[in-house]
């Protein structure tokens, strides 16, 4: 019997040895786990935004709503009230902005004084990093217990297409031991179908814990057969390929030429003047805020057209099974210094000597959102400054005031249409 315990000891201390080994000279990252995929607000990468507000980061429990995401509570419909749903992004978050004058109560202050009185009841379904596959999937959740009169999707073209697309959220080359998941969907003969993430995710359990553990996994990860490498190698192969950009001499471009975070802080100086813009971002492989915007596009980059086009008829879809009128909007508005959209015709986008033509970013939105009911406000602002509509020039987020006009605008056209007329449908 002592011999048996002296084995099982010596056992114990040599397993606990090599997890403090394995712990100390090659710590091993968490597994994949189904819990690892998608965000809410308290997820949302906005949050640590330098101008984030303070009081939604330190108690951001009492600034949300019961899909855990930034927002004023859900309410039942009621006889004397038009329910309206607001569908976005970062833009629609808006964590810069205190909770009185997020967009969802901009929105509200606007159709009640234009429409309404006291008529119209806004609330919200947005996260940062969001693309409407996300969308899709809290207003399924939303379904289960609310109803809405009107779904206004906020359409943000410089960053939905891709976001659309691909199973993690980056603007980088592919890296799959640090991406970050999220559920998308694919395009398989022209239906659409959720990515199964289940094949690559382990349970959680305690043994997760283990550097030990999750050494085998690591090791079958790195020879692709397991966890995120797998997962990336099996999405490319639901995809078409990165092929079809074609290059230009810098020659054809415009002579100034800038990086495109400076440009992004300095869009006012050269106010509507195209440039060449040098960039950091994964363009090539389709993930970048000039996705799917160049010309001519790559097969990747129709495909990220043909998916948000899909995507967008599928929410449409949702909508109309619940009696709820839907619309797309998005913002082209012109500003004095500068336009909503930050690269025009003309522009230029380049990486390590090689530049690709920038094609005209609204005349794409449109082809996509043909055959969904859908807005592009172009209102003209002369006397109002980017930079006065911006949270700030390192931001380009809108302010309280850039979502003023917006909305000012949409509200105006939506009442001009008699898109918001009645009760009763």
């Amino acid at each position: 019997m002592r011999n048996f315990f002296a084995v099982v000891m010596l056992w114990v201390t040599f397993v606990v040895g090599l997890e403090v080994s394995v712990r100390t000279f090659r710590p091993m990252p968490p597994l994949l786990t189904e819990g690892d995929i998608g965000w809410n607000a308290s997820g949302s990468p906005y949050r640590t935004s330098p101008r984030a507000d303070r009081n939604f980061v330190n108690h951001m429990s009492l600034e949300v709503n019961q899909l855990a995401l930034r927002g004023r509570p859900f309410v039942a419909k009621s006889a004397d009230k038009i329910n309206v749903l607001l569908v976005g992004d970062s833009q629609i978050e808006a964590t810069t902005l205190p909770f009185g004058e997020i967009p969802e109560v901009q929105l509200e202050h606007v159709l009640n004084g234009r429409l309404g009185g006291h008529s119209f009841d806004v609330r919200s379904i947005a996260a940062s990093g969001w693309g409407q596959d996300q969308q899709l999937l809290a207003l399924r959740r939303y379904y289960e217990r609310f109803s809405a009169d009107y779904i206004l999707l906020w359409l943000t073209p410089r960053n939905d297409f891709w976001e659309n697309t691909f199973p993690d959220r980056s603007t980088d080359p592919i890296d799959p031991f640090s991406a970050r998941l999220k559920p998308t969907f694919v395009l398989n003969d022209a239906t659409l179908r959720p990515f199964d993430f289940s094949v690559y995710t382990h349970a959680r359990s305690r043994a997760n814990a283990l550097h030990l553990y999750r050494l085998p996994f690591r090791a079958l990860e790195r020879f692709g057969l397991s966890g995120k490498v797998k997962l990336f190698r099996d999405w490319e192969r639901l995809v078409p390929g990165p092929e079809g950009h074609v290059p230009v001499p810098l020659e054809e471009c415009p002579a100034t030429v800038v990086e495109q975070e400076a440009y992004a802080r300095d869009r006012a100086l050269y106010g509507r003047t195209p440039v060449s813009i040098e960039s950091s971002e994964a363009f090539l492989e389709s993930r970048s805020s000039f996705s799917p915007f160049l010309d001519p596009p790559s097969e990747r980059d129709k495909y990220l057209m043909r998916i948000t086009h899909a995507l967008l008829e599928e929410i449409s879809r949702l909508a109309e099974s619940h009696r709820t009128h839907f619309l797309v909007f998005f913002n082209n508005q012109h500003y004095r210094d500068g336009d909503s959209d930050s690269a025009r015709p003309g522009t230029c986008v380049g990486h390590q000597g090689k530049w690709y033509t920038v094609a005209d970013m609204p005349k794409v939105v449109r082809a996509v959102v043909e055959g969904v009911r859908a807005v592009e406000l172009t209102s003209r602002h002369p006397d109002t400054s980017l930079d006065e509509v911006s949270v700030s020039r390192t931001d380009r987020h809108l302010n309280r005031l850039g979502n003023q006009l917006v909305f000012e605008e949409l509200v105006g056209v939506l009442q001009k249409n008699g898109w918001l007329e009645g009760r009763e449908r």
